[in-house]
C-alpha cells in the first residue's frame, strides 16, 4: 500500500499549494483595491500600513559612483511566500546506508 500513501502525500501537498495560491490571489486582489484608494487620497499613513502588512523586509545597498552621484539596489521580501508543509506518512525511510 506504499503507492496509496504516496498518492495521499502528493494530494496533500497539491491541496496545500492550491490553498496558498487561492489565499495569495485573494490577498493581492484586496491589495489592488486598497492601493487605488490610497493613491487617490495620497494617504501616507495608510501607505505605511500596507507596506508593513505586505512586506517582510526592504534592503537598500547604495554605492557612490562619483561625487554627488549614487546608485542603489533595492530588494523587497514579500510576505506572500508559502509556509512550509510537512506530510507525515507511516512508511519507513531508507537512507541507503548499510545497517550495522
Amino acid at each position: 500500500m506504499e503507492t496509496g500513501r504516496s498518492e495521499r502525500a502528493q494530494t496533500a501537498l497539491i491541496d496545500a499549494q492550491e490553498a496558498f495560491l487561492i489565499d495569495s490571489a485573494t490577498l493581492l486582489a484586496r491589495l489592488r483595491e486598497e492601493l487605488v484608494e490610497i493613491e487617490e487620497s495620497n494617504d501616507v499613513a495608510r501607505k505605511r500600513e500596507v507596506i508593513e502588512q505586505y512586506v517582510r523586509v526592504i534592503t537598500v545597498e547604495t554605492r557612490v559612483l562619483a561625487p554627488r552621484r549614487k546608485e542603489a539596489d533595492v530588494r523587497i521580501a514579500r510576505r506572500l511566500e508559502p509556509k512550509s508543509v510537512a506530510v507525515v506518512t507511516d512508511s519507513p525511510r531508507h537512507s541507503g546506508l548499510p545497517r550495522s
